[in-house]
């Protein structure tokens, strides 16, 4: 069983320093929960809300672990092995490399376990998928018939919502998250034990 994790909002707080970028740069204000849709902030707030990321090393600078994160991931590659722990997170143009370092430096995750796409989907076929943006995780169910955890940190995100599917499971702590893929792995052993027989 693999298990792939998005970065952004996943694992990292992406977004409390673009919303102080924001507040201090132009003068809106905003809360987490207002917002919707990634566009969101663009649309309300006009296009240049987009131009903190065209600043150089806003990881480095601005973007810390979730508390709990690394804990997080360390109890994953402890229970299920490296080998089988990926980060699949789509990344701005030109940020891959800040991003494969930025998850080195804080969660010791070799660069080859980090993967940068868009058609998340594409690639989580044989696991599970935790993610913050519910249209990957509304692909992943759809496309593979797989379980996705819906992660939605300390329910703060206004943008984290997906109707109920059977395959569809919801976080809002990492102790949640564990849990459910525990779950998971628990009902695979049980069906591979199944197909043994």
């Amino acid at each position: 069983m693999k298990i792939f994790v998005d970065y952004d909002s996943t694992l990292v707080d992406l977004i409390d320093g673009w919303l102080k970028w924001i507040k201090k740069t132009h003068g809106h204000k905003i809360k987490t929960e207002q917002i919707t849709e990634w566009n969101w902030l663009s649309n309300t707030h006009g296009e240049a809300m987009n131009d903190y990321w065209k600043i150089n090393g806003v990881y480095n600078r601005d973007v810390k672990p979730i508390s709990g994160a690394v804990m997080f991931m360390d109890a994953l590659r402890n229970l299920y092995g490296e080998e089988s722990v990926f980060i699949i997170s789509a990344s701005h143009c030109g940020m891959e490399n800040e991003k494969a370092e930025h998850a080195k430096k804080h969660f010791g995750i070799d660069p080859g376990y980090f993967m940068h796409k868009h058609e998340k989907y594409r690639y989580t076929s044989d696991g599970i998928l935790i993610d913050d943006a519910p249209h990957y995780i509304a692909q992943h169910i759809r496309a593979n018939e797989k379980p996705g955890i819906l992660f939605n940190y300390r329910n703060r995100y206004g943008w984290a919502y997906l109707p109920g599917n059977p395959l569809l499971m919801r976080a809002s702590s990492y102790a949640e998250a564990l849990q459910q893929v525990n779950v998971f792995a628990d009902e695979q052993k049980e069906i591979d034990n199944y197909r043994d027989m």
